[in-house]
């Protein structure tokens, strides 16, 4: 909570700032994140309170899980010639067994062949951890207001 002096109030005023950051995990708005925006969004409306939502992000994108990011393998579509596509993403029967043993599903595999091989054919990333899903660019567009610096590396333009 933030008490403010403005011209139109000279008599200062509470306003409710909501913030996320880039420096942390690329401004990611996970679960956790979304649940406390929405009790804060709550308690401002309850209060009358202005809600202030400021962001520094990487605009919205999905992210992977950090357990299985440098650990897929891929099923090329003509293993001789990567650029023709691939067939699915897999991993071994040892990594799926590791990843259970570190608590819970955190990827959603079926057992398949590939090149005579037996592997686990991806069929859903989960992940252990929140914040994989970034949508700080559709909170500012939500918002209906965005204030935008120019020159600056990341350009939001919010069409009302």
């Amino acid at each position: 909570m933030v008490v403010i002096e403005t011209p139109q109030f000279s008599n200062s005023r509470r306003i409710i700032v909501i913030a996320n950051n880039i420096t942390f995990k690329i401004g990611t708005f996970g679960l956790a994140s979304d649940n406390f925006f929405d009790q804060v969004t709550e308690l401002s409306r309850k209060l009358g309170m202005l809600r202030m939502y400021l962001s520094a992000n990487s605009v919205s994108w999905l992210g992977i899980a950090d357990e299985v990011t440098d650990q897929f393998w891929t099923a090329w579509s003509k293993p001789e010639n990567p650029n023709k596509g691939f067939k699915f993403l897999y991993l071994t029967h040892d990594l799926v067994k590791r990843l259970k043993e570190k608590g819970g599903e955190s990827v959603i595999t079926e057992a398949v062949e590939e090149q005579g091989q037996a592997v686990r054919q991806i069929k859903a990333v989960i992940g252990s951890q929140d914040d994989l899903v970034r949508i700080g660019a559709y909170l500012v567009q939500l918002g209906q207001r965005a204030v935008q610096v120019e020159g600056q590396p990341i350009i939001l333009k919010v069409v009302p």
